[in-house]
């Protein structure tokens, strides 16, 4: 995927369709915190190896704030990794400071079952939340099936 002729999202002076559009894609598992973590945020980077030609870089920053009950377990995130030609992920970063806080980094093998752009911080405890929306201090009623 990143060693082919770039693409129309390069955007070359070629018109061309959007239908020419290559990316793939993996989807990340990284699990923060644990008892040797003291920071109040942990500040994720996830890097990109860029060609000159890239006009919208795919790097994002996240910030995980401390749950309310501490580090003790651990926070997960399943984040996407894109790969295209004229950029892939690279790896991911954070401050030497907190580099204790980072537990773990694994790709989510079954990937068929989540979209490409899905993103997902969960808390501790998030299983037992409400997964429905609040919107003006009052539940959004779960979709129809």
């Amino acid at each position: 995927m990143v060693d082919r002729p770039l693409d129309v999202a390069a955007l070359l002076a070629v018109p061309q369709g959007f239908h020419t559009i290559r990316a793939a894609a993996d989807r990340l598992l990284i699990e923060v915190g644990g008892p040797g973590c003291t920071a109040d945020a942990v500040m994720l980077t996830l890097t990109c190896s860029r060609r000159a030609e890239t006009w919208q870089p795919m790097d994002r920053t996240i910030s995980v704030p401390r749950p309310p009950g501490g580090w003790g377990q651990p926070v997960q995130m399943v984040l996407p990794a894109f790969y295209r030609a004229s950029q892939a992920f690279l790896g991911i970063a954070l401050p030497a400071v907190q580099r204790d806080c980072l537990i773990g980094v694994a790709r989510v093998e079954d990937a068929r079952r989540l979209p490409v752009l899905f993103s997902a911080v969960l808390a501790p405890g998030w299983e037992d939340m409400s997964m429905r929306l609040s919107l003006f201090g009052r539940l959004v009623p779960p979709p129809p099936r």
